[in-house]
């Protein structure tokens, strides 16, 4: 099991709904703070949870509504890099 580590991170409309405002989409939409670790800590994240080992995480050019990967469990995950409103923020998680 990875040692521990920090996720700058922001998941949009599932949060909503779990907070009881109901919103249907057929993807999730990850914002991330686009930084070397920060995609190494997502990758080792998807891997412990299960989810498959994307390489390309840590290489791969994020365009915000261009850049999606179909994670394991078949929901499609949207990567942004870009959200209006939230310039400069940063949310964290421990994976």
């Amino acid at each position: 099991m990875p040692t521990e580590k920090s996720l700058d991170y922001l998941v949009s409309v599932v949060g909503i709904n779990l907070h009881g405002h109901q919103r249907y989409t057929s993807d999730i939409d990850m914002w991330i703070e686009d930084t070397v670790e920060n995609r190494r800590n997502l990758r080792k994240g998807f891997q412990q949870y299960g989810m498959g080992n994307y390489l390309m995480l840590e290489t791969m050019q994020i365009v915000t509504g261009r850049s999606d990967l179909r994670l394991n469990n078949g929901l499609q995950l949207d990567l942004l890099t870009q959200m209006k409103g939230l310039e400069g923020s940063t949310a964290s998680m421990n994976v």
